[in-house]
């Protein structure tokens, strides 16, 4: 499948708010130390590549219901970066994150259920 310019900045975009997402928990997990720094942000990775991930271990095929899951992610890092003090970082990650996402649902890349399971 050949993308768009547009498409391919949509998708790094995507990968670029996970990154920021981690990076969030991880702010966020430091007030409570060392081990929870380090432990969210992989709790918060492990969930997503089981789940939410294009080439997930267990996926959400339904693309509205896997949307909003990843809008929930977001959200609360955006929450943990205002538990953190960055109320300013945290509205422009929930922003960038809605319509990022929305982009995404709109031109058609989310990822469809395999025909053998949908069958």
């Amino acid at each position: 499948m050949k993308l768009s310019l547009i498409a391919m900045f949509t998708l790094a975009c995507m990968f670029l708010l996970e990154l920021a997402s981690l990076a969030a928990f991880a702010r966020w997990g430091h007030r409570f130390g060392l081990w929870a720094a380090i432990g969210i942000p992989v709790l918060v990775l492990v969930v997503w590549s089981l789940f939410l991930a294009p080439k997930a271990s267990i996926p959400v095929f339904f693309p509205p219901v896997r949307e909003v899951l990843k809008l929930v992610v977001f959200a609360a890092a955006s929450a943990a970066l205002y538990a953190s003090g960055l109320s300013g970082w945290a509205v422009a990650m929930l922003a960038v994150s809605v319509i990022v996402v929305a982009l995404i649902f709109s031109l058609g890349l989310v990822s469809e259920m395999p025909d053998d399971i949908a069958k």
